[in-house]
């Protein structure tokens, strides 16, 4: 007996000591900002991505978590859905960005053969609620055009190819007068306009071997048009010589 107890005690003397050296768990507020700069970072492609990262941890989970000082390695399916709740009661829409943020950041963190990875499909599913389009007449449309034609301070042209070519607003400003072909009535969009959030880290992207590098069919009176953007922009680069890097670029103005 004296013999046992003696070993008991020799092991619990030396748990205390492991104890003692082992490193502090890390929470899950401290691997999700390590996630972001070590991971996240490093291998986004896109300003916009890490700028929703970004957003994601340190504007919308880390003020809603249920518990800050939870260790990564107790996280549970309990502790994601009692953040999304507290989420959904703020937004809705928020918290279905949330849910999927979760997904992509679970699926990182876990390999597929580990018990973990079944939080992937524990967590309590949040959706965008869907909102009815709002749809314009030709009459409505044809007023709004109007208008901006009228107004010189207005961008009657940039309103056109939105409205008429479905151009997105990054892929209108990458236009150059080279895009344009006259003869054939086309568009070919081979550059895409980008920035983060906050409107830094402004760059053009070429599109070339992706989806959205594509030509397409454009009204026939967008070409006057386009004849009368030029006109304006030799003004005003007139004003801005050192701004020559710009002029064969459709979308212009003072900074």
């Amino acid at each position: 007996m004296r013999k046992e107890s003696k070993e008991m005690a020799v092991t619990a003397t030396t748990m205390k000591k492991e104890k003692r050296n082992e490193p502090a768990a890390t929470t899950f507020v401290n691997y999700l900002e390590s996630w972001y700069q070590n991971k996240c970072l490093s291998n986004s492609t896109s300003s916009s991505t890490a700028a929703y990262y970004y957003w994601m941890i340190f504007n919308v989970i880390e003020p809603s978590l249920p518990d800050k000082e939870r260790a990564v390695d107790d996280i549970d399916a309990e502790y994601l859905n009692a953040l999304l709740a507290c989420i959904n009661q703020k937004n809705e829409n928020t918290a279905a960005s949330a849910y999927r943020f979760l997904r992509v950041f679970i699926k990182d963190r876990f390999e597929p053969d580990t018990g973990d990875y079944e939080l992937f499909f524990q967590i309590k599913k949040y959706s965008v609620l869907e909102k009815d389009p709002v749809l314009y007449t030709p009459e409505q449309l044809t007023c709004l055009l109007s208008a901006a034609k009228k107004d010189n301070t207005s961008h009657y042209l940039e309103y056109a190819l939105a409205l008429y070519c479905g151009l997105k607003p990054g892929e209108i400003l990458g236009l150059k007068y080279s895009d344009f072909n006259r003869h054939e009535q086309t568009i070919t969009i081979q550059r895409i306009y980008t920035s983060n959030d906050s409107g830094k880290n402004c760059q053009l992207k070429k599109l070339e071997g992706t989806k959205q590098n594509r030509s397409l069919k454009i009204p026939f009176f967008l070409f006057p048009e386009l004849s009368t953007r030029r006109k304006e922009n030799r003004k005003l680069l007139a004003r801005y010589p050192s701004a020559t890097e710009y002029k064969s670029y459709l979308c212009l103005g003072p900074t």
